[in-house]
């Protein structure tokens, strides 16, 4: 892909390659001039939005490791979170600040920062220098864990670039290819549908939260936006086989359906290969 060529597409709108770069270097040079470290981690509270990719980017970029926290989170396990991985920076959106600053008004914050505070833009859009080894940790993600209490699974670069490596090889995505992303960052699937497809050259289309919710307007999604590449769990993608029953032609974009995490109802696999004659 060139540089000016489509990254992100959301709600109307595309962001470029170069858009997201420079933007994600903003934040990275903004974040080192603040003494921030290898294996540090900083937590992301945000919207979906390209400012989301941007804002995980740009901690990668510092040689920092991102902490996801869906907004949706309970203040106490949000706090929870914060304190077993020692995060004492938090970037998040306008729209949360507020509800942000109150979770964390008795706990040590070194940043709370709004992505669209106006500062950032004054730290230089150049690529930072890298800093990082391949062990050293990219993100954490939390599970429920068995007793209730959030468990954090640390992962390393070196990890996350063998998946994307290995699907980009096995599978052929290029920059022809064009993923549906609709699963949330504090889900492991997230770190391939950003990074696997951003390095591939190939193009993500972003839902918001009003199109997660409504599983028609996905399927329109899927059928009209020459999507190739579906990866979710299985139930997510069962929420649109019921309107499928109303397509009137075959598909011939969706090339890949990825499903993880639980079981596969049998009858899927025949619904999609009967609806979307070339996926695999």
């Amino acid at each position: 892909h060139s540089k000016n060529s489509a990254v992100i597409c959301f709600d109307g709108s595309t962001i470029t390659y170069n858009v997201l770069n420079k933007n994600s270097n903003r934040l990275a040079n903004m974040l080192r001039e603040n003494k921030t470290e290898r294996n540090e981690f900083v937590a992301v509270i945000m919207e979906r939005s390209p400012k989301m990719i941007e804002t995980i980017i740009g901690i990668l970029k510092a040689g920092a490791a991102y902490l996801p926290i869906e907004p949706y989170t309970p203040n106490a396990r949000i706090k929870v979170m914060l304190e077993s991985t020692s995060a004492t920076k938090i970037i998040t959106c306008d729209s949360l600040m507020e509800r942000v600053l109150k979770i964390t008004a008795d706990m040590n914050m070194e940043m709370v920062k709004s992505i669209n505070d106006p500062s950032i833009a004054r730290y230089s859009e150049e690529n930072p220098e890298n800093v990082n080894e391949s062990t050293d940790i990219a993100y954490v993600i939390f599970t429920s864990g068995t007793t209730g209490i959030p468990k954090g699974v640390y992962v390393n670069h070196k990890t996350v670039v063998n998946v994307l490596e290995w699907v980009k090889k096995k599978y052929n995505i290029d920059d022809n290819d064009k993923l549906i992303f609709v699963t949330s960052i504090s889900f492991d699937l997230s770190v391939y549908d950003m990074f696997g497809i951003l390095s591939a050259g190939a193009t993500l289309r972003l839902t918001c939260e009003d199109e997660l919710q409504e599983p028609e307007r996905l399927l329109q999604i899927l059928n009209e936006e020459n999507i190739t590449f579906w990866d979710s769990t299985p139930q997510a993608l069962m929420r649109l086989v019921p309107f499928m029953d109303d397509m009137t032609e075959k598909n011939n974009s969706l090339r890949l359906v990825f499903l993880s995490v639980d079981w596969i109802p049998v009858s899927l696999p025949d619904v999609l290969m009967d609806k979307y004659e070339n996926v695999r």
